[in-house]
């Protein structure tokens, strides 16, 4: 879910998340060159759907030969309450384009690996749109590629196709490695059994 919030606001978050970046390291084993999860559940996470969903795998990719620096971080539980995830601009500093994703960690593992999919979706549809550079031309894009679907009454809350596609295509890979993992573990507790 794409949201967009007033310019004073992003220009506040931007400070805070850019004197974080500069003081911690990436949580991630992975070493994503644009992802900064700061979280260590949602780093696992990002670890897993990663290691096991190849859609996930094919956008982080993607995003990892971007300009974009993303900041994955919990999101508020407040927000919880409206949103899985959301997706923020949060501004341009040199040559890079700085985004906020959010996650509700509470989700069960399978639902927040979709929703981090879904966002990250979001992440690369703006690595893929070199002329957003700000709110208004973040907003823009959203206009053009996407549709307006509401849950925040402070916010103009979009979403697209795309993203929808990929976080149920990663909620399916998600699940169908864990029904896998699942059937082996068994498999070996039989045959370990049986001896």
């Amino acid at each position: 879910m794409f949201s967009s919030s007033t310019p004073s606001s992003a220009f506040t978050v931007a400070i805070s998340i850019l004197t974080v970046v500069l003081s911690a390291a990436p949580l991630d084993a992975e070493g994503f060159h644009v992802i900064r999860v700061l979280d260590a559940s949602l780093a696992k996470t990002l670890d897993d759907v990663y290691r096991v969903s190849p859609s996930a795998k094919a956008v982080i990719d993607r995003l990892d030969r971007s300009d974009l620096l993303i900041h994955v971080v919990v999101m508020r539980p407040d927000r919880a309450r409206l949103f899985t995830g959301t997706t923020h601009f949060v501004t341009r500093s040199g040559e890079r384009r700085f985004l906020r994703i959010t996650i509700d960690e509470r989700l069960p593992p399978d639902r927040r690996a979709a929703a981090l999919g879904h966002e990250l979706q979001h992440a690369a549809e703006v690595a893929e749109a070199a002329f957003v550079v700000d709110q208004v031309s973040f907003a823009a894009l959203y206009h053009d590629i996407g549709y307006e679907s509401g849950g925040d009454p402070h916010a103009n809350c979009f979403e697209t196709p795309a993203a929808v596609r990929t976080g149920a295509r990663v909620l399916a890979e998600f699940r169908a490695a864990a029904s896998s993992a699942r059937r082996e573990a068994r498999a070996a507790a039989s045959a370990g059994g049986g001896r």
